[in-house]
């Protein structure tokens, strides 16, 4: 089964990028890039939240009040904020959860492990993107591992201040598990949420990415509905991938085009509907590349992109358990030959390793032909 979506390509072509030459880094052997080069790929999305959402940093509620100026004016203006990871592990958390579906068997990687601990495989799509670390004292191997994250992400800002009802203050009983009680509970909490409707501007920023990355990444930005803490059933978010631009640089902060949009439709009693929204966007990050001398590079529109992905190689089930799972184990097949390389193993333990190594590989190999004929 070839992964390579053709309608990508064409829709990629149409607009003047050839994508065999932008994507340099490839999903085969001894062609995966092991260094980053200045090749990206940014997703540009609008985070619309659909119900009150909070979000929480080691138990505390980080609902930022930062403070920052407004570019070209003199107001101050106090925003909300999403930090980084939040975004990072809302999107990592759909990624788990589709390879846990589609490729049980990557994910669980068991013997092939090179270093620690055995929860993380980090040779499957999901660490080859958004890279982790790894270290145990005394582990067999004596080596501390880590894979860097090729997917970026910066802290997202409202467009409107606090003060414009974005955010507030719910009061809520602390329940009891007893199904009958003395009395009623008295016990009371409060945490802050965004309300809905409230709007985070987004860069999603791939680098060094393979094609089937792309496809990857446009599947799993779709199909992310929740953001925030998912230990509630608030949350519920839709991520508008509004544009994707392949460049050879890095684009301007989110920070900077809240500011932008803020400066443009932000003083008003409400914002425009997510159609003019989009389209402002768009425009916003066109006039900051300008203003900063960067090269936009091609822009797509994102309905385009999501439309040519999703209508090729996950336009079923069928083919998209065939597509995740060919994707999975190819990535599997590709990384632990890798990490054995850059291990630097010597003598017995050289050996042993490879032997895992030629096992897992014949099994990748094995479960590729398998899905493929199916």
């Amino acid at each position: 089964m070839n992964l390579e979506s053709k309608e990508l390509k064409t829709i990629c072509s149409k607009n003047g990028l050839d994508l065999d030459k932008f994507c340099t880094n490839k999903l085969e052997e001894n062609a995966y890039k092991n260094q980053p080069t200045e090749t990206y790929i940014h997703f540009v999305v609008l985070e619309e939240l659909q119900d009150y959402a909070i979000f929480t940093q080691d138990g505390t509620s980080i609902l930022a009040k930062e403070t920052v100026d407004v570019i070209g004016g003199k107001d101050r203006i106090t925003r909300g904020v999403q930090f980084m990871r939040k975004m990072t592990a809302t999107l990592r958390r759909k990624s788990k959860s589709l390879l846990r579906t589609y490729a049980p068997t990557v994910v669980d990687l068991g013997d092939g492990v090179l270093a620690g601990t055995k929860r993380l495989s980090k040779v499957d799509p999901d660490d080859g993107l958004f890279g982790f670390a790894v270290g145990e004292e005394g582990n067999e191997d004596g080596v501390a591992f880590a894979g860097k994250s090729r997917v970026k992400t910066s802290s997202s800002f409202t467009i409107r201040p606090l003060d414009k009802g974005i955010a507030q203050f719910i009061t809520f009983n602390a329940q009891s598990d007893d199904l009958r009680i003395p009395k009623a509970s008295t016990a009371l909490g409060e945490k802050e949420y965004f309300l809905p409707e409230t709007v985070f501007p987004s860069i999603i920023t791939l680098q060094d990415p393979t094609k089937e990355d792309i496809a990857y990444m446009v599947y799993v930005i779709s199909k992310t509905s929740h953001a925030g803490a998912v230990s509630t059933r608030t949350g519920k978010v839709q991520l508008h991938l509004i544009g994707v631009i392949f460049n050879h640089e890095e684009l301007p902060s989110n920070l900077a085009l809240s500011q932008w949009l803020y400066n443009k439709i932000g003083k008003k009693a409400e914002l425009p509907p997510i159609a003019d929204l989009k389209k402002s966007t768009m425009e916003g990050i066109a006039d900051l590349c300008k203003q900063s001398s960067i090269d936009s590079g091609k822009i797509i529109a994102g309905d385009a992109i999501l439309n040519a992905v999703l209508g090729d190689v996950f336009q079923s089930e069928e083919k998209t358990a065939k597509w995740i799972g060919i994707y999975a184990n190819l990535y599997k097949k590709i990384l632990v030959k890798l990490d054995f390389k850059n291990a630097e193993l010597s003598g017995k333990k050289k050996d042993e390793r490879q032997k895992i190594v030629d096992k897992i590989t014949k099994e990748c190999d094995d479960k590729i032909k398998s899905l493929s004929s199916a």
